[in-house]
């Protein structure tokens, strides 16, 4: 039976099925004798002391307690309007039993985590994480989304993930306070890396009053204030506007100025002419800029 066929949520289904053992155990069809042969000797003597009534009584409590622990229905005879009928009684799984059977093993989570991260450089949004979880029955099967958190805490404190918040900050060795849907999980081979060059300020510059922050007076000349600034090159890489995007957004700030950005495209299959000017049609344009490109292609050899 396939029963999770075409369902969305495939893996947020527990299926409850009885104990192997039935109410035809050796155990309880001995103790239906018991009790049998307990009110057949009531019939027959006199329980002034209550004895047989007491035995009576525990023998049908212990057969009551084995049949609900096969879970399923008990069968309770009783009398209406001068007949005897039967009433059948729902006998409820121990939901705590049963939560603690599905859980799975929180260490194989986090590392199913990792493994799922492992060769996706923009990493994968949490709340995304958490539906593939539900969706699909090759994951490990969670009980609530808290086990995805904890998981992604855990892994984030033992250095085996980086997270990305809002605005494309980066939590590597930081924690983040809360932990959001919408924030990434991402492998730490691919946390970011800046490459920084040394200030890059002469003498000509300063009294050109550029390239320095503080005050100077150069011979008879009146002071000027300069702002010192230093020359930093970003390393930048992602499969997607939105990754460099957030990656610029959390290593730069307003303050600072662009001189050139170089960008390289690497398609996964080879374009034609057609496409390779459709490409650089949509390209964006910038006012007083200039623009050089190189183009790698392959090209029929020439047999002449």
């Amino acid at each position: 039976m396939n029963f999770t066929g075409e369902k969305t949520w495939q893996n947020t289904y527990i299926l409850v099925l009885p104990d192997v053992n039935t109410v035809f155990s050796f155990e309880i069809l001995e103790k239906g004798k018991r009790l049998k042969a307990a009110e057949n000797l009531m019939k027959q003597v006199k329980d002034e002391e209550g004895k047989l009534r007491k035995i009576i009584q525990e023998e049908r409590k212990s057969i009551a307690d084995r049949i609900k622990a096969y879970y399923g229905y008990i069968v309770k005879w009783v009398e209406r309007e001068g007949e005897i009928t039967y009433r059948l009684i729902n006998v409820n799984a121990d939901v705590n039993a049963i939560r603690e059977k599905a859980r799975s093993d929180p260490e194989l989570i986090a590392d199913f985590i990792v493994k799922e991260i492992e060769d996706k450089p923009s990493g994968i949004r949490i709340e995304e994480l958490i539906n593939d979880f539900k969706k699909y029955r090759r994951y490990p099967f969670i009980l609530d989304d808290e086990t995805i958190y904890t998981a992604i805490r855990n892994l984030h404190r033992d250095k085996r993930v980086i997270i990305q918040g809002e605005r494309g900050k980066w939590y590597i060795d930081e924690s983040p306070r809360s932990i959001e849907p919408s924030f990434v999980v991402i492998h730490p081979k691919y946390a970011p890396e800046v490459v920084e060059k040394g200030p890059e300020v002469s003498e000509e510059a300063i009294e050109e009053g550029v390239g320095a922050s503080e005050i100077f007076e150069i011979e008879g000349k009146p002071e000027v204030s300069v702002e010192r600034k230093e020359k930093k090159e970003l390393s930048l890489t992602g499969n997607s506007p939105r990754v460099i995007l957030s990656q610029i957004e959390a290593k730069t700030s307003e303050k600072d100025e662009f001189e050139e950005i170089s960008v390289k495209y690497r398609f996964k299959q080879k374009l034609s002419k057609q496409e390779i000017m459709k490409f650089v049609k949509q390209l964006p344009h910038q006012e007083e800029s200039e623009i050089e490109v190189e183009v790698t292609l392959r090209r029929e050899k020439d047999e002449s």
